[in-house]
């Protein structure tokens, strides 16, 4: 009943060929167990919409490969964070972790799929950057730097709201550039933080 409430479009799926072979998928590949896959559908039951060779496949790889994780990691991660299937590889997913590889490169997987949760052009970049910028690189750790509110941010750094402001427009300006929307629909979506940000 939760599940349909969450998502009603789940009462349109094929047991038989929709529903059974994602949750048989995520038991046996990727190693989740029936209850393990339940889980990940309850809390996440937009899975039940995607291709399992076009979607789900490709980011249990990418968070096996580019992040590290390996297969028991990977299990261990989905079980924790399931709604990274709704995240775009090319938007979301690898360019967070590629910037955490080159940024952060003493992240360990498990670390970096958390900051992956954060908003890459929104806070994770211009953040780093402005540290950077005003000498103080490595003063703080990764999760740290993503879980302060903006405001504390610029008062810790010592800049003001407006250069803040200013950076982040560059770096989401950068980001759209460089990693443009898809026409239509498109699952990129992040969690910002301290002020509602979402998206890349």
């Amino acid at each position: 009943m939760k599940l349909i409430t969450k998502f009603p479009q789940v009462l349109g799926f094929s047991v038989e060929h929709s529903s059974a072979p994602k949750l048989k998928y995520l038991a046996e590949e990727v190693g989740l167990g029936r209850a393990g896959a339940v889980k990940v559908i309850t809390r996440c039951p937009q899975v039940l919409s995607f291709n399992v060779d076009d979607n789900i496949a490709p980011k249990v790889k990418c968070l096996a490969e580019e992040a590290g994780a390996g297969r028991e990691g990977t299990t261990d991660i989905i079980l924790a964070y399931p709604s990274l299937f709704r995240f775009s590889i090319e938007r979301k997913l690898r360019p967070t972790l590629h910037f955490l590889v080159e940024q952060l490169p003493d992240t360990n997987a498990a670390k970096m799929i958390r900051l992956a949760m954060y908003n890459l052009a929104g806070s994770l970049v211009p953040r780093v950057r402005l540290l950077a910028t005003h000498g103080q690189a490595g003063r703080y750790a990764a999760s740290n730097i993503a879980a302060m509110t903006p405001a504390e941010f610029c008062e810790k750094v010592g800049i003001t709201m407006e250069e803040y402001d200013a950076e982040v427009a560059a770096c989401v300006r950068e980001h759209a550039e460089k990693h443009p929307a898809p026409e239509a629909g498109g699952g990129d979506v992040g969690r910002g933080v301290g002020s509602g940000e979402i998206g890349g």
